[in-house]
């Protein structure tokens, strides 16, 4: 018996039949869209497999220049010559006086006792029920130097719940609210309000002009329950740091430690 072969082409007409009419339709549609996936999805899946190297370059890139970080505790103010804090507050809601007072938590005490005798007091005297604030401010606003991670304060609650914050200045000048937390404990407590990552504390593209970037700290904020508005109001604050990375700005705060005579560059707190 023989074997007989031939070399034939085959018609679409002739290839229906033979598959049928449906089953053609179906195989040319997953030839079709098999194509699609190999044309568009395989760059896709190769960016991303690319993702990791280039975020981790980018992460490198934000250290300091031997890819060190040196986290410091900055100290803003520790209250023992806190007499130009000043308070503000709507004169239709209430009353702010804000004045230094001998006190202080016992931690801060144990650790120093000669440089931990005073706090920084606030008395709100509400004259009505509203959902209230009060800013308690620096003499002038304080700029932090590095890159901040989180602010930290001593508070005396009184076991309200009204709330307190942070408002800061990022390297552009846009304010933002940072939030410590809620009063609603008594005794002294430490609160910490963390930098939000959207918060711009450098700018590269300036970097080589403007040397004390980071973050400036302008006041607290306490919003008040309107609930618990009425009659007065204490609070007590001690000790406000900021946790910063300065490793980039060792030479800047060498310079700024120097006798006003010997600096090379100027200090911009006038």
């Amino acid at each position: 018996m023989k074997l007989y072969t031939e070399n034939r082409n085959f018609s679409n007409q002739e290839i229906k039949k033979g598959f049928g009419e449906s089953g053609f339709k179906r195989r040319s549609l997953g030839f079709m869209l098999l194509l699609i996936s190999i044309l568009f999805v395989g760059p896709l899946l190769a960016q991303d497999a690319a993702a990791p190297d280039d975020t981790s370059k980018n992460a490198e890139a934000e250290l300091g220049p031997d890819g060190k970080v040196e986290i410091e505790s900055y100290l803003v103010d520790d209250f023992e010559n806190s007499a130009l804090w000043y308070g503000e507050m709507e004169i239709d809601d209430g009353l702010v006086t804000v004045r230094r007072v001998y006190g202080g938590p016992q931690e801060l005490k144990d650790a120093d006792a000669q440089t931990s005798q005073f706090a920084l007091g606030a008395k709100i005297q509400f004259l009505r029920r509203s959902f209230s604030q009060a800013a308690v401010e620096p003499p002038r606003p304080v700029r932090i130097p590095g890159l901040t991670q989180k602010f930290s304060v001593w508070v005396n609650g009184k076991g309200l719940p009204h709330k307190l914050y942070a408002i800061i200045l990022d390297f552009k000048g846009e304010k933002y609210k940072i939030p410590f937390g809620e009063l609603n404990f008594t005794g002294w407590q430490k609160m910490e309000a963390p930098i939000p990552s959207n918060v711009d504390q450098e700018s590269k593209a300036y970097q080589k002009y403007f040397h004390r970037q980071g973050i400036t700290f302008v006041s607290f904020l306490i919003e008040f329950s309107a609930l618990d508005a009425i009659g007065s109001y204490y609070v007590y604050f001690d000790n406000l740091s900021a946790e910063t990375n300065t490793y980039v700005y060792k030479d800047i705060l060498k310079n700024d430690a120097l006798p006003s005579e010997e600096r090379v560059d100027p200090i911009d707190n006038w």
